[in-house]
């Protein structure tokens, strides 16, 4: 815990000694965050629940191939119609 706080507060003093790097760190951060915030929130006004009406009861699909390594891969349905897709433009 001593090395903890030992290492903020030299972080503190280089923060004061680099006035400089200190403004445009935080005026970096508080420009990303403030965007991201507020898609955020809106998003959660949008779509305030899941988007699957039961998740509990969703399927869970995992790819084996244990030949190459493979073992418990999860599998999603987009990959799912990619791969569909890129076989189907192969057989034409």
């Amino acid at each position: 815990m001593e090395a903890l706080l030992q290492d903020v507060r030299y972080g503190l003093r280089m923060l004061v000694k680099k006035p400089t790097f200190t403004i445009v760190a935080v005026l970096t951060l508080a420009l990303a965050w403030g965007p991201t915030r507020r898609s955020q929130h809106r998003e959660r006004r949008v779509a305030p629940f899941s988007s699957v009406p039961r998740p509990r009861s969703s399927v869970r699909i995992y790819f084996n191939n244990p030949g190459v390594g493979l073992r418990n891969v999860r599998f999603s349905v987009r990959n799912s119609t990619i791969l569909e897709r890129r076989r189907m433009c192969s057989k034409m």
